[in-house]
C-alpha cells in the first residue's frame, strides 16, 4: 500500500506531534512494499528521513493563502467569523485538499492505489492516532496535548535527532545567532519586547551577532523580523536554511513575543541549547511545558534554557549578569 501523508496545519504541531506520529508508525507498523509520501512544506524533507517520496506543496494558492490552526488551515472569511471548525467552507480546507490531490496525481500519475491521511483529520492506523478531532481554540481532544496534564503523548510519538540539513546560505565568522517569533492573529501577552538595549550589551560579546528574518510566505504563519540595520541580518524563507543556521551558530538566543513559538523547539531537536528570552506570562502559559520536553524528548544534546524578560531588563546589573552568563556559556562549550 502507498500511504500519502499530507500536512497543512501550524508548522509547530507538524514538527513536534506530525512527524513524530508517521515515524512511530513507520518504525512499527510499515510493511515490505509500503510506500510513505509525504506534503509539506519547503525545506522539511530531512524531518521525514524514512519517507520514500517528498512533495513541497507551498505554492499551492489556496494552502498558502490559508490561516493554519493546530493541524488543519482555514481560510481567511470563516476565520475571521470565528468559524472554528476542523474544516471550513468549500473555497477553504476542501479545496486546499483537493488542490494537493490534483498536485499530487500530476506528480506522480502512475500510482493508482493509495490512501490519503490528511492532518486535518482524524485518523488512526494500527492504533497510531493521526490529526485531530477538534480545532484549536477549544483545545485539542486528539491533538499534541493531553487534555489535563498538558503533555506530549510520547507513547504516539518516536523522535529523532534531525540532522543532514545542507544549505547555499554560509556565515564565515563565529556567530550567534537571534530569532524572534510573531503572529499576527495569536497575541497571548501584552508585552511588547524591547530588543534594542539587549542588543546592544551583546556586542561586548566580541563576537558576530546575527538576526534572522524568518518567513514563509503562508499567511499568517509566525514570523522573525528585528528591523535593526546595525547588525546583519540574514533572510530565509524555509526549514532547511533555518536549521543549517541554528547548526552551524555558537550559540541560539530566541525572542517569543505573543505566545510560546514553534521556532524555540528547533534547536533542541538538532541537538543544540536555545536560550529564550520570553516574558514571564508566556512562560507560566501550559503551552509551555519547558521542563516536560527538556526531560522526555531532548535527549539529542541540547536543551530549552528560558530567561525572563522582565527580569532580564529591570536593571543594568541583571543585564550584565546575563551578558558574563552567555560568555561563560561560550567559553564551556570550547572546552
Amino acid at each position: 500500500m502507498d500511504y500519502v501523508f499530507t500536512y497543512i496545519g501550524e508548522f509547530g504541531y507538524e514538527l513536534f506531534q506530525w512527524q513524530g506520529n508517521i515515524r512511530k508508525w513507520s518504525e512499527e507498523y510499515k510493511q515490505p512494499g509500503d510506500k510513505i509520501f509525504i506534503c509539506s512544506r519547503k525545506g522539511l524533507e530531512h524531518v521525514y528521513e524514512f519517507a520514500d517520496h517528498y512533495l513541497d506543496i507551498s505554492h499551492i494558492k489556496s494552502f498558502k493563502n490559508s490561516i493554519g490552526g493546530g493541524t488543519t488551515s482555514i481560510c481567511k472569511t470563516c476565520y475571521e467569523k470565528q468559524n472554528f471548525i476542523l474544516k471550513c467552507c468549500e473555497n477553504g480546507t476542501y479545496k486546499i485538499e483537493n488542490d494537493i490531490k490534483d498536485f499530487f496525481k500530476e506528480k506522480f500519475p502512475n500510482i493508482k492505489e493509495f490512501e490519503w491521511i490528511f492532518s486535518s483529520d482524524k485518523n488512526s492506523i494500527n492504533g497510531v492516532n493521526f490529526g485531530t478531532d477538534h480545532y484549536l481554540p477549544n483545545g485539542f481532544k486528539n491533538g499534541i496535548y493531553k487534555i489535563h496534564h498538558n503533555q506530549l503523548d510520547l507513547n504516539n510519538n518516536s523522535f529523532i535527532k534531525l540532522c543532514d540539513f545542507n544549505s547555499p546560505i554560509q556565515v564565515k565568522e563565529p556567530y550567534i545567532l537571534l530569532q524572534t517569533a510573531w503572529r499576527t492573529h495569536v497575541q497571548r501577552s501584552k508585552v511588547k519586547i524591547d530588543y534594542s538595549k539587549i542588543l546592544d550589551n551583546l556586542k561586548l560579546l566580541g563576537i558576530k551577532i546575527l538576526l534572522l528574518d524568518f518567513n514563509t510566505g503562508k499567511k499568517d504563519d509566525s514570523f522573525s523580523k528585528f528591523n535593526d540595520k546595525r547588525f546583519e541580518t540574514i533572510t530565509c524563507d524555509n526549514f532547511n536554511d533555518q536549521v543549517s543556521l541554528i547548526k552551524n551558530a555558537e550559540a541560539c538566543i530566541f525572542f517569543t513575543e505573543g505566545d510560546f513559538r514553534s521556532h524555540l523547539y528547533v534547536p533542541p531537536f538538532i541537538g543544540k541549547d536555545v536560550i529564550i528570552i520570553s516574558p514571564q506570562d508566556i512562560l507560566d502559559r501550559p503551552q509551555a511545558p519547558i521542563d516536560f520536553w527538556n526531560e522526555n524528548v531532548f535527549k539529542f544534546g541540547g536543551q530549552m534554557l528560558p530567561i525572563v524578560y522582565e527580569q532580564l531588563i529591570h536593571s543594568q546589573d541583571n543585564i550584565d549578569l546575563f551578558i558574563n552568563w552567555v560568555k561563560e556559556y561560550l567559553n564551556s562549550l570550547e572546552n
